[in-house]
């Protein structure tokens, strides 16, 4: 890590940034299902607090790599690792196994929370289409909430979804 952005860093408010993420992250998990009911208990018992501090770690250990001049808003782009890690949980495998059981009905069908991390990463190459697909998974659908949340114009917004509904023809066609 740079010198500068370590000094940056040790500057940072971080007692309010863990406390804001912690929030962030409960608030999350309260709508999430979490072995077939919303705001069950998250599997591995990971606490809201976990979560934050393990985006706070993924920074400092550089496993998430945080660009200040690309994203100005530290804050932001820790609430964005909170989110994905959230989201990473909900797909993991302990959750689905918790989920479908042998006699679930649902056993045998394609599991949704598989299919959209098969078109995250299909558009990890393009950030501002992963970003828009990860705005819509956190359950973003007006084009004014999506265009207000990654801070685009609704023209932005309105080309982002053309891009992507031609990726997703691209991507089911494959």
């Amino acid at each position: 890590m740079e010198a500068e952005l370590r000094k940056r860093l040790a500057s940072e408010p971080w007692d309010d940034y863990l406390e804001r993420l912690t929030r962030y992250a409960q608030m999350l998990i309260k709508q999430r299902t979490w072995r077939g009911e919303i705001g069950a208990a998250v599997p591995g018992g990971k606490e809201a607090e976990d979560i934050a501090l393990d985006a706070i770690s993924y920074l400092l250990t550089g496993t998430r790599v945080w660009n200040p001049k690309t994203h100005p808003d530290l804050l932001r782009f820790l609430l964005a690792a909170v989110r994905s890690e959230v989201y990473s949980l909900v797909v993991s495998r302990s959750n689905q196994d918790v989920r479908q059981t042998a006699d679930s009905p649902e056993k045998g069908k394609r599991d949704d929370g598989a299919e959209v991390l098969e078109i995250l990463d299909y558009v990890k190459d393009e950030p501002d289409l992963y970003q828009f697909v990860d705005c819509i998974i956190d359950g973003y659908r007006e084009r004014a909430d999506i265009a207000a949340h990654l801070h685009l114009e609704l023209t932005e917004v309105d080309n982002l979804r053309r891009r992507m509904k031609r990726r997703l023809d691209a991507f089911y066609r494959i």
